[in-house]
């Protein structure tokens, strides 16, 4: 686990945009395998990264989630975090099983309307990988894998974070 140290001459984590791959057209796109597949969500992006020992949430569009909105998730994020590389953004969303989007909203913007626990405690940050050019999409998932091992066993909630399963076609 990480301590919380910067090794001189790291950089800082920096807020970045979400991995999103272009559309494929099938007609007219080779894809090359391996290829990672992940189920759809319907549910609000969230994409988290440790600055300066915080946890920073913030949506697809940059927008930063406010202390009341993060409450909930941000000491499993960091716990999580502790477990991967350095400055790496963990890219999700915000999912509950039988909730819709406008719920899950809702109930994220405003924790504080919803005193039933068992209702908050129904959605998780789905986690679908981190951000890490150089490292590729197969292997950041058996990192994420290990490191979600590690953080269960260090007392991390299975219920307010999952991970987001990738079938391997080769």
């Amino acid at each position: 686990q990480r301590k919380g140290y910067i090794i001189p001459g790291e950089e800082e984590a920096e807020l970045i945009n979400t991995m999103q791959g272009p559309p494929i057209n099938l007609d007219k796109n080779k894809l090359i395998y391996p290829v990672g597949l992940e189920p759809k969500l319907n549910g609000e992006r969230c994409l988290a990264v440790l600055i300066k020992e915080e946890v920073i949430m913030y949506s697809r569009s940059k927008v930063e989630w406010v202390a009341a909105r993060k409450a909930f998730f941000v000491n499993d994020i960091k716990l999580l975090l502790s477990f991967l590389p350095r400055n790496v953004t963990l890219d999700g969303e915000m999912f509950g099983l039988n909730l819709s989007r406008q719920k899950i909203n809702s109930m994220i913007k405003n924790p504080e309307k919803f005193t039933n626990k068992n209702e908050i405690n129904k959605i998780a940050f789905n986690v679908f990988t981190y951000a890490d050019t150089k490292t590729p999409a197969e292997t950041r998932y058996i990192n994420l894998t290990k490191a979600y091992e590690k953080y269960i066993k260090a007392g991390g909630s299975p219920y307010r974070i999952k991970i987001v399963p990738m079938l391997i076609v080769k």
